[in-house]
């Protein structure tokens, strides 16, 4: 397959492992990078024509769940990587495997305001809050702010296996009102216990007296709560924000209106602050003028558009314009086109996003492999039935339809959902089966006959999979296509299982650690 090529626009996170996945299938995929370094947000760059995340930035999943499938994180990293050594990371795994082939403005004594209050918003609060003389947070609705770790210590989503995650995406599908008020009771506890840590110190004062406390204070002096929905939007993750809203160090304010003066700015409530800087972190608008005409809409009162005509169209003043959406199968191929080009960066889930754009390029290029091998007709058996293989263009736009419909529905509920939000349960089989990982086939249920064989033949393999902590390496465990046919399965790698018990171990010394130093 040397001789189809395939392009890969930037080299960010999805675009390195869409790079490396697609090369290891025997595509000439060249990758396009107008940047100095790989890595995208992750790669600091002087040039103010560029995105990059802040020095101070700290990854929002930990280490344990968020190590490329066969490229673990070092292990001296601490549970949350810097930027510094994301940026590192990934160019270290560029390197590995051979895929390079293919200022800080002076803020001090000023006064700044930051609008939005997204993780990119936190954290710009928290880096400027140490030098600038006043640092405003102003945002118009609540956010779930939360902190990475538990109380023990250990990071939140190290403590969440496969089959309880796997577990939340059939409620989604199926009990999703259930589902959503028990996410957001868990996620309305952990807030108001996380902050509640940073009460004032009173040894008068209860524990729930203090949780009291907190909770008055989210729900009235820091607006935090009413707020999205988990359902539609990932949380704020920022621990350091907490003991910076009670020191007054970073000042909550209503949200943004206008700037009214030279240093002036009006609220939401009608009242003014003076700023020398105003920072908005209020997110981005996607740009799809590469492919004009790519389709969108299409259903659920919204006429059939391409990205040309959609972009005319857009008042990006009008707030309650309903977004356009593309017409995507499972947030990745075009079904007109499923078969020459896919998209790794419009899908928004739940996960560390970089490790889901590996599973999905891994899926990309097994359905292109079947694609290719079926056009070829080369050494293929008798019957060829590969696993792979993408639905009919009917059943794709007949898919997309259906996703277009519900998040339309989401939509008019709350407006923060965000574009290309998966539906874990089916978004995550489709991936896996595709992929060819067999995670499903030994972890889907409790009445799978290959679970119980791996629970009785390989107890230990099957305790680090089911109670350690998600992470990818178990996507190349299991050797599912052992003759090598295209598009039904993948190789295993050697180094997966040492991997995976590696991490589960790492993790049970850290909570051993934590354990003690209490």
């Amino acid at each position: 397959m040397e001789n189809i090529d395939i392009a890969i626009i930037g080299t960010g996170p999805a675009g390195l492992v869409a790079l490396k996945n697609l090369r290891e299938q025997g595509f000439n995929a060249v990758a396009f990078e107008r940047r100095e370094s790989v890595g995208g947000l992750w790669a600091y760059s002087d040039n103010t024509d560029y995105t990059a995340a802040l020095d101070d930035t700290t990854v929002n999943v930990s280490k344990f769940v968020s190590g490329f499938s066969d490229f673990p994180m070092p292990k001296d990293y601490p549970p949350f990587p810097s930027r510094g050594q994301m940026e590192l990371y990934f160019e270290a795994y560029a390197t590995h495997f051979d895929l390079h082939k293919y200022k800080k403005k002076d803020l001090d004594a000023k006064r700044v305001m930051i609008i939005g209050i997204g993780n990119t918003g936190c954290d710009i609060a928290m880096s400027l809050c140490k030098h600038a003389s006043k640092t405003y947070l102003a945002y118009r609705r609540g956010r779930f702010v939360v902190s990475r770790y538990e109380n023990n210590g250990v990071p939140t989503d190290s403590q969440i296996p496969w089959p309880v995650l796997r577990l939340k995406y059939l409620m989604d599908c199926y009990l999703p009102t259930l589902s959503k008020w028990a996410t957001d009771k868990f996620m309305t506890n952990k807030m108001i216990n996380d902050f509640a840590k940073h009460e004032p110190d009173d040894s008068k004062i209860s524990r729930r007296q203090r949780l009291r406390n907190a909770e008055k204070r989210i729900r009235g002096e820091w607006r935090l709560i009413p707020c999205p929905s988990m359902a539609h939007r990932n949380p704020a993750v920022q621990e350091d924000i907490f003991p910076a809203f009670h020191s007054k160090d970073i000042i909550p304010k209503q949200g943004f209106v206008d700037v009214t003066g030279e240093d002036t700015v009006l609220l939401a409530d009608g009242t003014t602050v003076e700023v020398d800087v105003v920072i908005f972190a209020t997110g981005y608008r996607h740009d799809f003028s590469i492919m004009p005409e790519l389709e969108m809409n299409g259903i659920a009162g919204m006429g059939l558009r391409t990205a040309k005509t959609t972009e005319k169209e857009q008042n990006l003043e009008d707030k309650q314009q309903e977004p356009s959406l593309l017409r995507l199968y499972q947030m990745i191929f075009p079904p007109k086109r499923a078969n020459s080009i896919a998209f790794l960066s419009w899908l928004a889930p739940q996960e560390a996003v970089w490790c889901v754009s590996e599973l999905a390029s891994m899926a990309v290029a097994q359905a292109w492999v079947v694609d290719f091998a079926l056009k070829q007709k080369h050494n293929l058996p008798t019957p060829y039935q590969p696993s792979s293989i993408l639905p009919t263009e009917k059943e794709m736009e007949a898919e997309v339809d259906s996703y277009h419909t519900w998040w339309r529905k989401e939509w008019k509920t709350d407006h923060s959902i965000m574009e290309g939000y998966v539906r874990g349960h089916s978004f995550y089989h489709f991936l896996h089966e595709m992929a060819g990982t067999g995670l499903y086939s030994y972890l889907d249920h409790p009445l799978s006959f290959k679970g119980w064989w791996l629970w009785w033949n390989d107890h230990n393999l099957w305790r680090w999979l089911a109670r350690g902590p998600l992470n990818s390496y178990s996507w190349r465990l299991f050797e599912t296509n052992p003759d090598d046919i295209p598009g039904c399965g993948r190789k295993a790698w050697a180094g997966a299982r040492t991997a995976v018990q590696e991490t589960y171990e790492e993790l049970e010394r850290f909570r051993d650690t934590k354990a003690k130093s209490e």
